[in-house]
């Protein structure tokens, strides 16, 4: 049994792709949060920028928030729906689950595609 970043994996083969899959997790996780925390930091800027505009010029009529506006709480849940597609990743290369190893594969690759085609 060789151990892959604290994991038991029995072939080393598959211990290989298992570190590969580990480390793509990881990226994509930092780059989801990472990605999060740069969106509340302009959605606070944006919000500072408005309130200082409607002090300066109260006559100005402001727009109003539609409702697809981007708030912290929206922020979060697109954090944690984006974080699955990692967990998918990690508990799949961890528990040697096929389901998941499939899932994050493919979710992976209809990505790629479609930054491909943007």
């Amino acid at each position: 049994t060789y151990m892959v970043l604290g994991l038991p994996v029995v072939n080393p083969d598959l211990g290989l792709r298992v570190k590969k899959v580990l480390h793509v997790s990881l990226v994509i996780a930092l780059y989801m949060v990472v990605e999060a925390i740069l969106d509340y930091i302009v959605l606070t800027q944006d919000g500072e920028v408005q309130q200082t505009l409607c002090y300066q010029d109260p006559n100005q009529v402001q727009p109003t928030s539609s409702s697809t506006s981007t708030g912290p709480a929206t922020i979060l849940l697109g954090l944690m729906t984006s974080l699955t597609l990692p967990a998918c990743g990690y508990f799949g290369a961890k528990n040697n689950n096929s389901q998941l190893m499939f899932c994050f594969s493919a979710c992976n690759m209809f990505n790629f595609v479609l930054f491909a085609l943007t």
